[in-house]
């Protein structure tokens, strides 16, 4: 499947009772949560060596440690005041890494099309998320009337559209290619009784970077007033 990404369709139950589940699977965050759970479980093991050594107070620290979200879920208790690595909680989270579990009831969907969505589904709360803070900067404002409530949505919808367009055309993530545009800057200043709108220098990857996304380079001077 496209996007490193493996779906598995099931099944359960028939007629109105039937219950349609995509079991998906990602081997890059696969791999990456193993990587992670390692660096955890490197972690752990420093601490429980801290234990071991620690003589003030060790019950209470290791009753820290245990109901740390972080480390507890990976440990096990011997004795009081002593903690240990569970393989066996280790190996379960192991088996889930890179997986995740979508239901639709929608049957004209492929299974492709749902979980590309529902992978795609963080990227577009993030723009909405920041749409919005954006939008608290410049309130009070307040709309009453239906298509003035629609029209920031609208709005969102299509810069979010504008930015997905952008990334696959240049084949960078949108913050990089924000990174690189913010080096096009425009300044006024006053020359010999004149005001002229100047264009910053285009550098080689703004220049690389416009030309992916087929925009002109900008003019040097953009304007001059009396």
């Amino acid at each position: 499947m496209a996007h490193n990404l493996r779906v598995k369709e099931v099944d359960v139950g028939a007629g109105a009772r039937r219950r349609r589940y995509l079991v998906c699977h990602n081997p890059d965050e696969a791999a990456r949560e193993q990587a992670h759970r390692a660096r955890l479980l490197e972690l752990v093991r420093a601490e429980l060596a801290a234990l071991d050594t620690r003589q003030a107070d060790p019950p209470k620290k290791a009753w820290e440690v245990m109901a740390s979200r972080r480390f507890g879920r990976s440990l096990r208790m011997e004795a009081p005041g002593r903690r240990r690595i569970d393989a066996a909680k280790v190996a379960a989270e192991a088996t889930s890494e890179g997986k995740f579990v979508v239901t639709t009831n929608d049957d004209t969907l492929d299974a492709e099309d749902v979980a590309l969505g529902y992978t795609s589904m963080p990227l577009s709360e993030g723009g909405f998320r920041q749409m919005k803070t954006t939008g608290r900067q410049t309130r009070p404002i307040s709309h009453w009337r239906p298509h003035r409530i629609i029209a920031p949505v609208k709005l969102w919808v299509l810069a979010l559209l504008w930015e997905r367009a952008a990334a696959i055309r240049c084949q960078q993530t949108w913050r990089t290619i924000r990174q690189t545009l913010n080096h096009l800057q425009v300044v006024r200043y006053r020359r010999q009784g004149k005001t002229i709108v100047q264009s910053t220098r285009v550098t080689s990857p703004l220049s690389k970077l416009l030309q992916s996304l087929g925009s002109p380079l900008p003019k040097k001077i953009l304007a001059v007033f009396e």
